[in-house]
């Protein structure tokens, strides 16, 4: 992935399969070069798991439908009215 600029030292640790290190993150978690960024996890990704998708299904329980946030996505929620 010749784009790679910002991170080339990181993605040459990625692709050898070279373990980051703790600056190497701050490093990641800093930028907001996001295509670099979505690139070198893609590229993982792909190395570990192929052309295929996967996706998590997350279940959040509420003890009750009474909300004090009155978030504006949420179509459960009553208020206590």
């Amino acid at each position: 992935m010749e784009f790679i600029r910002e991170f080339g030292d990181i993605f040459a640790k990625v692709k050898a399969g070279i373990r980051l290190t703790e600056e190497d993150g701050f490093r990641l978690i800093r930028s907001k070069n996001i295509r670099e960024l979505g690139a070198m996890a893609n590229f993982v990704k792909r190395r570990l798991h192929g052309n295929k998708a996967h996706f998590t299904h997350s279940i959040n329980v509420n003890h009750s439908n009474i909300c004090v946030l009155s978030c504006k996505f949420c179509a459960f929620a009553r208020t206590k009215k």
